[in-house]
């Protein structure tokens, strides 16, 4: 049976602490522990649990890498298109516009 914790309480007052000794308990005991993070968070997530003893059997993750993997289980392993390529594909429809739409409302028209 899964059973999920989750830890509130305000910044400072030792949530990641708590979080990496209960992380390395249940590993200990063999159990699967998955820590769900911010991305720019698991390195020092890596090192604390490093440096409280061992890492193994805690996987360190974030929220995108987890709906990527079941995605990638339900067969659904499609190209996903990053923030760069979004804003590049949103606005080539703009850049392609009809000139003479673009000169009607008054927008500066590109060669």
């Amino acid at each position: 049976m899964m059973t999920t914790t989750l830890l509130v309480a305000p910044a400072g007052s030792g949530k990641t602490t708590t979080a990496v000794r209960f992380a390395l308990e249940r590993a200990a005991a063999l159990e699967r522990v998955i820590v769900l993070t911010l991305p720019n968070q698991r390195e020092g997530w890596l090192e604390r649990l490093a440096a409280g003893g061992a890492s193994l059997g805690v996987e360190v993750t974030n929220l995108q890498n987890v709906c990527y993997r079941m995605l990638d289980r339900l067969g659904e392993n499609r190209a996903v298109v990053l923030n760069p390529g979004r804003v590049a594909l949103t606005r080539a429809p703009r850049d392609g516009a009809d000139a003479s739409d673009q000169s009607r409302r008054g927008a500066a028209v590109r060669p």
